[in-house]
């Protein structure tokens, strides 16, 4: 049992943790490391002669083992080790408990879930653990559209490192950067690959009333399956904002999209030369193709058709890029197209993130 025993020290040693709860510093805050905390194994602890704290019938529930002399953590159904928690004296000790949910001892499977169980301080950082497995922090957005939203990527509009050539981020799941910040940066988190959702939201990190947010008919079980399984996925319908409302700099006459928009992951419109979007194969030529984004499907795509929209935009998203890519701008990982003018007047967004709830 050795190697679980250090796969689990090992796997502690790179997650993301932060202090005790939620942080309660404004969005800006730049207090997330990838480090790990110095008072993980010692915050919280009483000396009691080394009594275990706790039982397995409770999901998130701590102990410090007697036999192990390493704090457990309870998945609801064995206890999995993690770190020493002895003190200094060589005795060992317990955890002092705490009922609030979304804390690093008790969480949440989501932040809808600490959301509609009370837990919620406001936006913030929080305690997750989608899978039972071990916990992890996440930033939440618990006011905008309904609250209970957990922010899974960044994107930089004006940067082509998550356009849809991407597959190391977008089909791999590689973590990088902050996501438990609103930092302006490129980053992932691991709950792009293991939180299970039925909305999206796209929503500018700078203003969250600057956003878009849709519902599909189904739950996923993660965002990194649906690209794994190149699953094209266009049956979402918008609860909230508007892509014309998002965050950009240029005009926005240019930003208006065509009422047919439908929502969803790896998709375009229905004209173009977009042949592939993070590894997976285009069902037909797109002008932009996204990971995930807002589309212009056929018939209704098809603009030789009486009373169809023009002049809007017919297809915008994240994990995008623009024709053939033979233009900087059009490498930005943030691209639409306005039927009319292509991207030229479309590729000023500034960096966004993604929502699941």
């Amino acid at each position: 049992m050795l190697w679980r025993t250090l796969y689990f020290i090992a796997l502690f040693q790179t997650s993301s943790v932060f202090t005790m709860g939620v942080d309660s510093s404004s969005k800006s805050s730049q207090s997330a490391s990838n480090e790990v905390s110095p008072t993980l194994c010692s915050a919280s602890i009483e000396k009691n002669g080394g009594v275990l704290a706790g039982s397995c019938s409770n999901r998130g529930n701590l102990r410090c083992g007697v036999k192990s002399g390493h704090y457990e953590y309870c998945n609801g159904v064995s206890w999995l080790s993690m770190c020493s928690c002895r003190e200094s004296d060589g005795s060992k000790g317990k955890i002092t408990s705490t009922s609030t949910l979304g804390t690093r001892h008790n969480p949440g499977r989501s932040c809808n879930e600490i959301f509609l169980g009370g837990g919620s301080v406001g936006d913030g950082v929080y305690w997750i653990s989608p899978k039972g497995t071990l916990p992890y922090s996440v930033y939440c957005d618990m006011t905008t559209a309904g609250g209970g939203w957990t922010l899974v990527v960044k994107v930089k509009g004006n940067n082509h490192i998550m356009n849809r050539l991407n597959t190391a981020q977008w089909r791999d799941g590689r973590l990088i950067g902050h996501p438990t910040t609103l930092l302006d940066e490129n980053a992932m988190g691991v709950g792009y690959t293991d939180l299970p959702f039925t909305d999206a939201m796209i929503s500018s990190i700078e203003d969250p009333e600057k956003h878009v947010a849709w519902r599909h008919p189904r739950k996923f079980d993660s965002m990194q399956k649906i690209v794994k399984n190149c699953e094209s996925v266009t049956d979402g319908f918008k609860i909230s904002g508007d892509i014309s409302g998002l965050d950009f700099t240029g005009d926005p006459r240019y930003h208006n999209p065509c009422t047919e928009l439908v929502y969803g992951f790896l998709g375009g419109d229905w004209k173009g030369t977009t042949t592939t979007v993070a590894g997976c194969p285009a069902p037909r030529a797109w002008h932009i193709g996204a990971v995930v984004g807002a589309f212009l499907e056929p018939p209704s795509g098809d603009r030789t058709r009486p009373g169809q929209s023009k002049e809007c935009i017919s297809d915008f998203g994240l994990g995008a890029g623009y024709h053939k890519l033979q233009n900087v701008d059009d490498k930005y990982a943030i691209n639409a197209h306005w039927w009319g003018k292509g991207n030229e007047v479309t590729r000023d967004w500034k960096t966004h993130a993604l929502y699941l709830r």
